[in-house]
């Protein structure tokens, strides 16, 4: 009866293991008997009928793997020490083709606490090590191509609230790369978003949440101390069958470079603008100039004329000087007009200023209201100043002009 409760028990656990798909090895240390089950030889490609002599025969048949020896012989001791509840631990397995497997093991001990008895489990963990391996390797490829780009990316489980900034995302906002967040909200509190910009920013998200935009995409400022940096960010949601969102990723780039280029062509071009306005105007005054002129030489013509026919101290002939000096003033005022029209600059010459100025005085004495009386008081001589003789009496006539509509009527 034994016997046969001892031959179910034994297919039970055959069977157990066999759905578990691990293997299994026990190993009496005082007489070295070492027994390997036939899915461990199969894991570990050999024989289905293999025996081994000991455990030192099935070590040297399949040693441990030269980086890996060490690690499983600590991961013993701490076991030994009591550190460790049992030996859990993945290595490699020699040979050219690389293959992984965990091993679990643990052991009896005799009345002195010595190791009397190990066994284990044994499976191969090939397939999940390699796509570790390949989801560590799209990582890094991922976290050097952002690297590269200058990007930074978030990423954010709306359900669970797990809110994720890479280092450069964090710089780009203003904060430290290794600082850590608690949750959206935080972050977004705490974001130095230009006050003019957080209507546009809320309005691009909510648009995109509800599934009116493909993405978001806005270009944002950001009030640092260093100044305003423009970002440029980008976002989708990840969307369950029903379209509700459950995550949130995007990316963020520096682009204060290409605003502020973009500024630069924009005043450049208004500049342009400018200088093709004032080339337009400067056309325009000397087209007037030029007909202006010519009516001065009718007028200076006929004044000359007038002027010879005139009894010299005569009343008429002083205000026929005054018309041929105001006209060449006239004369002068278009040179400066037609001077503006081709870009070029006024003559400087020695200026008499105190005849200049009673030319001046004379020109507006001649249109003063009745209750205006001008008394000039000159006393500079022949004082002189290098300059254009014309500027000199519009200046004073305008100064003279404004001092007479300030008074009262």
């Amino acid at each position: 009866m034994k016997t046969e409760e001892l031959r179910r028990s034994q297919e039970r656990h055959a069977l157990a293991m066999q759905a578990s798909d691990e293997g299994y090895w026990d190993w009496i240390v005082a007489t070295d008997e070492f027994y390997a089950s036939p899915r461990m030889l199969e894991i570990y490609r050999l024989p289905a009928d293999t025996l081994f002599a000991g455990r030192a025969d099935f070590l040297r048949r399949h040693p441990f793997h030269a980086e890996d020896e060490k690690r499983w012989n600590e991961a013993v001791a701490a076991y030994l020490a009591g550190t460790s509840s049992r030996v859990d631990i993945e290595v490699r397995m020699p040979g050219t083709e690389e293959r992984w497997i965990r091993l679990k093991a643990l052991c009896q001990r005799d009345a002195s606490g010595k190791a009397a008895r190990w066994a284990g489990l044994v499976s191969e963990v090939t397939a999940r090590k390699q796509a570790e391996q390949a989801l560590r390797l799209s990582e890094e490829r991922y976290a050097l191509a952002m690297q590269a780009s200058g990007e930074g990316h978030w990423d954010w489980n709306i359900k669970t609230d797990e809110y994720y900034s890479s280092p450069r995302n964090n710089e780009l906002g203003g904060f430290a790369p290794d600082r850590k967040w608690s949750g959206r909200a935080e972050i977004v509190a705490q974001l130095p978003f230009h006050p003019d910009d957080w209507p546009r920013y809320n309005a691009a998200v909510a648009a995109h949440f509800a599934g009116d935009t493909p993405r978001m995409n806005i270009d944002m400022r950001i009030v640092l101390p260093a100044g305003i940096r423009w970002v440029r960010m980008v976002g989708m949601c990840r969307r369950d069958e029903t379209g509700k969102p459950v995550g949130w990723a995007g990316s963020a780039m520096d682009i204060t470079d290409q605003k502020n280029a973009e500024e630069a062509l924009r005043q450049s071009e208004e500049r342009l603008r400018q200088a093709q306005r004032l080339e337009a105007l400067g056309t325009l005054a000397g087209g007037i100039a030029h007909d202006f002129n010519n009516i001065l030489g009718a007028v200076l013509g006929y004044g000359e004329m007038a002027l010879a026919r005139a009894a010299p101290e005569t009343r008429l002939r002083h205000e026929l000087e005054c018309i041929l000096t105001a006209g060449e003033r006239g004369r002068s005022l278009v040179e400066r007009i037609l001077a503006f029209s081709r870009g070029g600059i006024s003559e400087r010459v020695a200026v008499h200023v105190e005849r200049v100025v009673h030319e001046a005085l004379d020109h507006v004495r001649a249109r003063l209201p009745a209750n205006v009386r001008l008394v000039s008081d000159l006393a500079s001589g022949r004082a002189a100043m290098r300059g254009d003789p014309t500027q000199v009496h519009q200046v004073v006539t305008n100064l003279a002009t404004n001092a007479i509509h300030a008074m009262a009527a």
